[in-house]
């Protein structure tokens, strides 16, 4: 259409219109003229042609047009009703193939569940009368049916130490699947015994499960993969490929799926729920073949439900600010219809569901704090977090967190504004200083040795890439560029080098820890491969050393260049030891630190000796209002600096008010 209005010549109007006069179709191609001084000058100059087509003694042949009743007389609005008229014939040829979503808005709503602590993922019966929804805590959740207009809450099940989580309605509102103990379950809708459909697999989870229309199917994620499977668990069907899919919602006519590509973590239960990291939405073909992008992958894009008309998608995201609700026209075929149209403004919209007619919402609104505190590491025995004090404040997410190489600066990453960008502030207290401003994420800052240069992990491109800004205002460097996705920049003692990882989880032979030497003209070579598994590597104080850990919460120990991981700690698992999450060096290089988190979620930091040998236990993070969920913490010799985060889900009920 764009090249058509410059290099074709217009229709004439009487193409569709036969009965225009002649002299008013000539006014409108004059209008239509491709060089502007073919095109009247000025509104007056037009005026004065269109003039003659308002009063019927000076025309050829009488127009027949509307104009405003209480303004017949005025000219100037008998002009306006004239162009009104032609901007509606224009925009009608603009906007022919360009339909916009349904005009909706979220009316009144009425919260639905006011209990302190974590209510996720609601899911409104068809009928518009229950809401299934998880509670519970981060690392043990139930699911429960409540009515909208109050009552009972009832438990689904009786398994009391599961994670249950992602109820889903079957079309007829007899049942609800949902995720628990890796798999797939299904129960009677109010309560009953459940069967497990869909088992657990032997490395991967399943993330997401979804009905199909006719509820006879059931579409799951698993891996990096997305199958079609029988009520029974018996049949199995590959349909395609995605990167960390979650959050799938089968279309009515059943030809497509709308998943989310990336970011799982953020809506499962855990200690990274409710990260910001970016996330896209794919439709993938249910009949098999590649998935289709539906939103860019340069902001948080999450909880895709179709209409019940199948002409919209409506999804959550925050590529405006808050998370809120957007609509997504879409054709039968896949293709995206018109532009994505914002629903709310503000809303925290996590995640949501529609009845069937779409005339009532269920959603989740998701606040959280979190900042950066301070405690003296214990000389002594194991103490509480209670003495922690806070570095920073205000409404904001920080996730990663970093004490310079000098011990005078924490580097952090923060949404305060927007998008997540890095920030530094003097360990001993003042004001925050913005290091990094971009439109997109950027997380993970780390101040060269010589506090000359900050290096990230963005998402100026889809995936994570590692960048050097100098602090002097030169051009940024983009040290890495590939499909991996490369973060958690770390430099080497004497600044010559960058460790970093590699966090891709649904490919286990491209996950660990890669190094990366700069020369003297200032190039960076091409990553070295060091670990396979062993992630979130720090560096020895002089340098010779680098030790990350393992998902298995192990930690090794292993040269910068060249030579195999030493194993210094191992959990005795079946819960008896810590499994550590991050590790850090202490300044003088003889100990470990690490940080874990136990089946209730709550944080621990521990010490061992670089050499290996038993853990000891330095503070425990017991307060229930003042957790550490992310497993990012540093220390400057002298203090632990970790996160303590406030997080709060409601459940909220609205209607859907169309215009």
């Amino acid at each position: 259409m764009l090249s058509a209005q410059v290099t074709q010549a217009p229709e004439p109007v009487s193409t569709h219109r036969a009965d225009i006069p002649v002299e008013l179709e000539r006014v409108v191609m004059r209008c239509l003229e491709k060089r502007a001084d073919d095109r009247w000058q000025s509104a007056e100059e037009l005026l004065q042609a269109l003039t003659p087509f308002a009063q019927p003694s000076g025309a050829t042949a009488r127009a027949t047009a509307w104009v405003p009743p209480i303004a017949a007389r005025h000219w100037k609005l008998t002009l306006g009703a004239t162009v009104g008229a032609l901007a509606v014939i224009i925009g009608t040829v603009l906007l022919a193939n360009q339909p916009k979503p349904a005009p909706v808005s979220v009316g009144r709503s009425a919260q639905l569940t006011p209990e302190p602590g974590l209510e996720i993922h609601p899911a409104i019966s068809p009928d518009g009368k229950l809401v299934a929804y998880a509670a519970g805590t981060s690392l043990r959740m139930r699911i429960y049916v409540r009515a909208v207009g109050g009552g009972r809450t009832l438990p689904l099940s009786d398994d009391t130490t599961a994670v249950e989580s992602n109820p889903r309605w079957s079309p007829d509102g007899s049942q609800l699947l949902f995720l628990a103990h890796g798999g797939v379950s299904i129960a009677p809708a109010l309560g009953g015994a459940a069967r497990r459909v869909i088992p657990a697999g032997a490395s991967n989870e399943v993330l997401s499960a979804t009905w199909t229309p006719d509820g006879a199917r059931i579409g799951y994620a698993r891996g990096d993969s997305v199958f079609v499977s029988d009520l029974a668990g018996e049949r199995h069907r590959f349909i395609a490929s995605v990167r960390d899919p979650s959050g799938c919602d089968w279309s009515p006519n059943g030809r497509w799926m709308a998943c989310v590509a990336g970011n799982s973590p953020s809506l499962r239960p855990g200690p990274k729920f409710g990260n910001i990291q970016p996330s896209a939405i794919m439709l993938v073909p249910s009949e098999g073949g590649a998935p289709i992008p539906f939103t860019g992958e340069n902001s948080l894009n999450q909880s895709p439900a179709w209409s019940t008309d199948g002409t919209q998608v409506y999804f959550v995201s925050n590529r405006d600010g808050p998370r809120d609700l957007y609509a997504q026209a879409v054709a039968e075929d896949g293709r995206l219809r018109g532009a994505a149209v914002r629903i709310t403004t503000g809303a925290n919209m996590q995640s949501f569901s529609l009845s069937h007619g779409d005339s009532k919402l269920a959603y989740a609104v998701y606040t959280a704090r979190a900042n950066v505190w301070s405690q003296p590491i214990p000389s002594g025995g194991p103490v509480t977090s209670e003495p922690a004090t806070p570095l920073t404040a205000g409404s904001q997410i920080i996730e990663s967190i970093r004490v310079s190489r000098d011990g005078r600066w924490l580097l952090y990453d923060s949404n305060l504004h927007g998008p997540a960008n890095v920030y530094r502030i003097q360990l001993g207290g003042g004001q925050p200083e913005r290091l990094t401003a971009e439109p997109f994420d950027v997380f993970s800052g780390d101040l060269s040795p010589d506090g000359r240069e900050v290096a990230y992990h963005s998402f100026r491109n889809p995936t994570r890439d590692i960048e050097v800004k100098p602090l002097d205002g030169g051009p940024i460097q983009q040290v890495t560029s590939s499909p991996a996705q490369e973060s958690y920049p770390v430099w080497s003692p004497d600044g010559r080098s960058i460790a970093y990882s590699d966090q891709d989880h649904q490919d286990p032979d491209a996950r660990g820890t890669y190094v990366l030497h700069r020369d003297s003209s200032g190039r960076w070579s091409r990553p070295i491969r060091r670990t396979t598994g062993c992630v979130n590597a720090t560096w020895s104080p002089d340098g010779r050393f680098l030790a990350c850990t393992f998902e298995t919460g192990h930690i090794g120990v292993l040269p910068p260049d060249s030579g195999g991981v030493r194993v210094v700690y191992q959990p005795r698992g079946g819960g008896a030891d810590a499994r550590a999450a991050k590790v850090v060096w202490a300044r003088d290089g003889r100990v470990l630190y690490f940080k874990s988190h136990d089946a209730e979620g709550r944080a621990a930091l521990w010490s061992i000796p670089t050499a290996g040998g038993v853990p000891r236990l330095l503070i425990r993070f017991t307060d229930p209002n003042r957790l550490s969920n992310r497993p990012d913490f540093d220390t400057d010799g002298r203090r632990f600096y970790f996160t303590i985060e406030d997080r709060e889900s409601d459940l909220w009920v609205a209607e859907i008010e169309r215009r």
